[in-house]
């Protein structure tokens, strides 16, 4: 591949730079966004589940000593008038009589507690009910309900219930922010991740400018230095000067070419490729190819050789695959000065396998891996021979667009054999 291509594929623009970073703060801060409604709605429900389980136990506590109250004697435990002031009592049995109006209760109480009791044994509702309550900033649960001509209280404690769930809060608060500021930073260090796609694709739009750019700055000043040398001799006839005639022609072609492929490869990398699949015959297909290419390789002095076991379907595009055949065949006589090439299809474990080898001068190992970029080319040791670079990129986005694997083996003075296997539908019957 050419050297001017190395600095388009690390170097990023100041503009670019920027907008790869607002673009990783936004997706950090959505993800914020989001994680903390998740998180807020999530404790919103653990939380009133829990208070509500926690009410629902307390509640049943209550009714419970409520019933056991009224199936004994209680009148013992009651026995000490409101008003008196004393600590904040854990458990506490009161007596409201209406037509006294007096309240009596099992412990002495403060007079704020007193007054709160009073308060809700006077207001109207319904026989039986529950209510919640502070005291001093300590809170209540209680439970009122008609018996006879009086009405009882059963109050309790739940300082310790509330504490939990005062905790349970804290936990959940704590959590949440600490969880966001983890997602802003995982959301920041994840979105070059996130961004991978979109730059990957920027970066092939550099690579495929540069490149192209390059390929075309020679035939295009070749083209105007051949069209100023015409224009100094426009007086002499244009047969005088066929010399340049051919060499305009000839980059013109080359050029021409070049963007055919560049257009038939752009769509194939876009995955609008538009396959047109049927089931077909991996030896006709082998056959059709061979009938093509072996005049041609023949006339070059090259031996051809057709080696073909069994027979299988492949799902694929006739037109495609033998695109990809011609490809590899043209590849093989450019770069085959003695010997031969070989064609070599078989089908096993569920795949159709084709072969190309030849022996020509090899790739060299630096080139290898590289093989199947856009404009990696080597050497041809033929004469006259050109090549845009670009035979094995589309080979290889023709073998992937169905699903199949390309792999090159070379060595240098050895020559090259490239191996396509494609998934069959079963052998030919």
């Amino acid at each position: 591949m050419p050297k001017h291509t190395d600095r388009s594929r690390t170097w990023i623009s100041i503009a670019e730079g920027k907008l790869i970073f607002h673009q990783r703060v936004r997706l950090a801060l959505v993800n914020m966004a989001v994680l903390a409604l998740i998180w807020t709605a999530l404790s919103i429900f653990v939380y009133t589940l829990e208070v509500r389980e926690t009410n629902q136990s307390i509640d049943s506590h209550l009714f419970v000593q409520t019933e056991r109250l009224i199936g004994s004697d209680w009148s013992d435990a009651v026995r000490f008038t409101a008003g008196k002031e004393a600590s904040a009592p854990d458990f506490l049995v009161g007596v409201w009589n209406p037509k006294t109006r007096r309240l009596f209760l099992s412990a002495p109480i403060s007079p704020a507690m007193t007054t709160t009791l009073r308060e809700w044994a006077t207001l109207p509702g319904a026989p039986m009910q529950f209510r919640s309550f502070a005291i001093s900033g300590i809170p209540y649960r209680g439970l009122l309900t008609a018996h006879g001509d009086v009405q009882l209280m059963v109050v309790d404690n739940v300082g310790d219930e509330q504490s939990v769930l005062n905790h349970l809060l804290t936990l959940f608060i704590l959590a949440g922010c600490f969880g966001v500021l983890l997602t802003i930073v995982g959301g920041y260090l994840l979105g070059s991740w996130t961004l991978r796609p979109l730059m990957a694709a920027r970066q092939r739009e550099q690579e495929l400018m540069t490149d192209v750019s390059h390929e075309l700055r020679t035939p295009l000043s070749a083209l105007t230095t051949h069209v100023e040398l015409l224009l100094r001799h426009a007086e002499e006839p244009i047969s005088s000067h066929m010399q340049w005639m051919e060499a305009i022609y000839g980059e013109v072609r080359r050029m021409s070419r070049m963007v055919h492929e560049l257009l038939d490869l752009s769509r194939l990398e876009s995955g609008h490729d538009f396959l047109e699949l049927a089931p077909v015959s991996v030896r006709e297909l082998c056959e059709a190819a061979a009938t093509i290419y072996e005049p041609v390789l023949e006339e070059d002095g090259l031996a051809f050789r057709l080696d073909i076991e069994g027979d299988c379907r492949i799902q694929a595009d006739a037109m495609r695959i033998r695109q990809l055949l011609i490809i590899l065949l043209d590849n093989a006589r450019k770069y085959t000065s003695e010997g031969g090439v070989t064609l070599t299809a078989r089908c096993d474990s569920g795949a159709a396998e084709i072969r190309v080898a030849d022996t020509g001068c090899g790739i060299a190992e630096d080139l290898l891996h590289r093989a199947t970029e856009r404009f990696a080319r080597g050497r041809s040791p033929r004469r006259g021979e050109y090549s845009t670079g670009l035979g094995l990129a589309i080979a290889k986005r023709i073998v992937e667009a169905h699903r199949g694997k390309l792999t090159l083996h070379s060595s240098v003075g050895t020559g090259t054999e490239v191996i396509v296997r494609i998934r069959s539908l079963g052998d030919q019957p």
